[in-house]
């Protein structure tokens, strides 16, 4: 077989585990529901019956014809919000909360979850929020009517729950109609093709990169390959649980050496206002910034390892790598691919490819050509 003929049989069964895996993502059932509806009055028939309602400030609450429920707030001082309690549920039971919702002209407030939000709001015996997935939705902008459902598992402690819609310290607009929480199980067809996706993607990623350890790469530069691939791969598969409690960990740990080190001169004029720097780690996503840096040293790395194998080759199994993490999500419990994510991730690729260039342009490298190599 030619090499071209090589390359275009391994990219072809890439691709087909690839769309195998994106059909089994939108056609597979991933929970049933076993219970009956929680809230009361979920659909609005009755008024806002058993709801309890915040409106404050230039915010407004009011339920609109065919028992559509409107948020709306003027400012971004306030909680425009609309909840209901509930007790809590046995633990390590999944609940599925959904809602209908479409958003107009949504500014987000001062930090980053200060949007339009539907959220399952679990506390400790003290009052306290605990540090668990809560989003259903959580939106800025403009969108339309769209469906939102998201499944959480009940974790031990929780001594308080409700369902919320709010806008939190944000302005504009927000419809809800019909929003639901019910107790949910894993699909059994679901738990039995999960772990056989999990195993064929171990292969089929082995396979892929094998070629990047078969030419002396160099010990230093496959190790930190290897790594950064399995930091890759254990952010695919931790669940939401332990991704929220993570990145929750790591805002706090940034926020304490920023306070240590007195990164920007802790000079504040009024007595308890936060720090410029402290608002910006609560405001910023940094898994989002997790994505772009680990595939940009991925990417970096796999063309330092893969000195002989065509930029376009590289630039492929990179791309087909953070579509894959992506698309496992929906095997993870609580996780959800996300288009969004993907572009990050690619992003990272892309700089990846521009360091290496711009580092190692000067130097040999026997195919920088972006077209697949002629037939031999």
């Amino acid at each position: 077989m030619t090499r071209s003929r090589k390359h275009i049989f391994r990219l072809t069964i890439l691709i087909a585990a690839l769309t195998a895996t994106f059909l089994l993502t939108h056609f597979l059932q991933r929970y049933v529901e076993i219970g009956q509806e929680l809230l009361t009055n979920h659909d609005f028939s009755s008024n806002l019956e058993a709801w309890k309602t915040r409106p404050a400030g230039t915010g407004a609450i009011n339920l609109e014809s065919g028992n559509i429920l409107h948020l709306s707030s003027e400012d971004t001082d306030n909680f425009i919000s609309i909840w209901q309690d509930l007790p809590p549920q046995p633990v390590d039971s999944l609940l599925k909360l959904s809602a209908y919702i479409k958003v107009q002209d949504v500014v987000q407030g001062p930090k980053g979850w200060h949007k339009a939000r539907l959220i399952l709001d679990r506390r400790d015996s003290s009052g306290k929020g605990q540090k668990l997935p809560h989003h259903a939705a959580s939106l800025d902008g403009t969108a339309g009517w769209k469906l939102y459902e998201e499944v959480f598992r009940m974790a031990p402690d929780t001594a308080k729950m409700s369902v919320k819609a709010e806008l939190a310290r944000s302005s504009g607009n927000m419809w809800v109609r019909k929003p639901g929480l019910k107790q949910v199980s894993i699909s059994p067809l679901f738990t039995a093709i999960r772990p056989l996706v999990f195993i064929l993607w171990a292969f089929v990623l082995a396979w892929m990169f094998h070629p990047y350890f078969t030419g002396k790469p160099g010990v230093i530069a496959s190790t930190a390959t290897l790594l950064v691939l399995s930091a890759i791969l254990a952010g695919t598969l931790a669940p939401a649980v332990s991704k929220t409690q993570l990145q929750g960990t790591g805002k706090e740990v940034l926020i304490s050496i920023g306070s240590k080190i007195d990164m920007i001169g802790k000079n504040l004029e009024e007595p308890g206002e936060e720090h410029p720097y402290d608002v910006y780690i609560k405001r910023t996503e940094i898994g989002k910034i997790g994505h772009f840096l680990l595939f940009g040293v991925f990417s970096f790395l796999l063309f330092t390892c893969g000195k002989t194998i065509p930029v376009a080759t590289i630039l492929a199994d990179a791309g087909i790598l953070a579509g894959t993490t992506e698309l496992l999500q929906f095997f993870t419990e609580g996780r959800t691919p996300k288009l969004y994510d993907f572009g990050i991730d690619l992003g990272g690729i892309l700089t990846g490819l521009l360091i290496f260039f711009l580092l190692f342009r000067n130097k040999r490298r026997s195919n920088w050509q972006l077209e697949l190599p002629a037939d031999i």
